[in-house]
């Protein structure tokens, strides 16, 4: 939270899945991944990023961004994109989010 904070964005809300286990967040349903960003979600939330690589929310949260009408990005899409790019692949990959068919 801090380095987002440092980086000039502003958390207005946070919300932790209280896992027993890095094993046991791997196995979040994504029904409870898509009840906490509607949780999450807000007038004042321009964005919404879910954090955690082992939470297999990259699925949800390109599916999130249809139903928010904004971003919602997964750490492991944002670090493969970021990846990608660095590398110089430029390929749009539909199915993925905005981050990846649009950037």
């Amino acid at each position: 939270m801090y380095l987002i904070a440092e980086a000039g964005f502003d958390v207005v809300r946070l919300t932790g899945l209280c896992c027993e286990s890095p094993r046991a967040i791997a196995q979040v349903p994504e029904a409870r991944i898509r009840a906490e960003l509607r949780a999450l979600d807000g007038d004042h939330v321009e964005a919404l990023v879910q954090v955690g690589t082992n939470l297999a929310g990259g699925a949800v949260c390109a599916e999130a961004e249809r139903w928010l009408g904004k971003p919602a990005l997964s750490i492991n899409t944002t670090s493969a994109w970021a990846a990608l790019r660095g590398a110089g692949v430029i390929d749009r990959i539909a199915g993925r989010g905005r981050i990846f068919e649009e950037h």
